[in-house]
């Protein structure tokens, strides 16, 4: 299963966007501003995939 930061403002959009993801079997974990996601992605461990650009990996704790 893969997992999608889901940074949007609009509350109500947010929950909509992270419950279409959560149907199509993708784990969302919103964020409701700029702060918060960059709070969220110190968590992850950014790697480098050959021609494909970036990718995050979550790092459990």
């Amino acid at each position: 299963m893969f997992t999608i930061l889901v940074a949007e403002d609009d509350t109500s959009l947010s929950k909509m966007i992270c419950a279409k993801l959560a149907k199509e079997q993708f784990r969302a974990i919103p964020a409701f501003d700029g702060e918060e996601a960059l709070e969220i992605t110190a968590d992850f461990e950014i790697v480098t995939v050959r021609g494909l650009g970036y990718k995050a990996v979550f790092r459990n704790p």
